[in-house]
């Protein structure tokens, strides 16, 4: 039986090439697409919810999901972010967007098959483009219904987005 002798310094370059990714991966954290807190929505006399106790991975924006769902990014220094419920229509909560200006954020939901949108007022609780993450408290007193009858609705919450991207 013969053993081939292999020196150290033979691996070296794929084993620092290894621990540099994992390294990397470590630094940075996870780059899926995440959300947490808890948005309430007011319409037709009846609350909705989103609510993300615990961070929640989303997959991309899709209605043919069978799981949370949505998109986050940055565009010309604004942030624009969504969350789509599994399953297309059907009652409550659909859909939520976001989208921040200077004078707060433009936001949109889709409750009970009804869209409602308006500007709301938002306290951004931190934003870091780098790591791809933000936090925003908003309170939206009247989002108009797109279509039909004289309606609005209400929101409030807080919500906290991780691995948002530049579009």
């Amino acid at each position: 039986m013969s053993l081939e002798y292999i020196h150290p310094m033979t691996h070296l370059p794929s084993r620092l090439a290894l621990l540099s990714l994992l390294l990397l991966q470590v630094a940075c954290g996870s780059d899926e697409l995440s959300v947490r807190g808890e948005l309430t929505v007011n319409a037709n006399g009846a609350d909705h919810f989103f609510s993300f106790p615990d961070i929640t991975n989303l997959t991309p924006a899709s209605y043919d999901q069978d799981v949370f769902s949505g998109s986050c990014g940055y565009f010309e220094g604004d942030i624009i972010a969504s969350i789509i419920r599994p399953g297309r229509g059907g009652e409550g909560l659909a859909q939520f967007n976001i989208e921040t200006n200077a004078n707060g954020a433009e936001v949109s939901v889709t409750v009970d098959e009804m869209r409602y949108e308006g500007q709301c007022s938002m306290d951004l609780l931190y934003r870091d483009d780098n790591d791809g993450v933000f936090g925003a408290e908003l309170n939206c007193d009247e989002l108009a219904r797109i279509s039909g009858a004289d309606e609005i609705a209400t929101l409030s919450g807080e919500v906290h987005f991780g691995g948002c991207t530049f579009f």
